[in-house]
């Protein structure tokens, strides 16, 4: 399996990939929940944490990628 980490960078880089419709699913522990990130919402990815607006997540958090309902990851 890829790992996280080179699949979003994989991603954010390949011109030949569209980045619509891609959700990277992580759990929240403060809620204690699966959340959705829409993958144009990141920022960066600064050493192993996913960068956003308004937060980090850190990347052994993430659990699944869908592309339009479709897995291509999950952990």
């Amino acid at each position: 399996m890829i790992p996280i980490k080179d699949l979003i960078n994989k991603i954010r880089w390949d011109k030949d990939l569209d980045r619509d419709g891609y959700l990277l699913h992580y759990v929240d522990r403060i809620v204690n929940s699966i959340k959705e990130i829409k993958f144009n919402e990141i920022q960066s990815i600064e050493g192993d944490f996913i960068v956003l607006y308004n937060k980090e997540v850190p990347l052994h958090r993430v659990r699944k990628v869908t592309k339009f309902g479709k897995v291509l990851w999950e952990r």
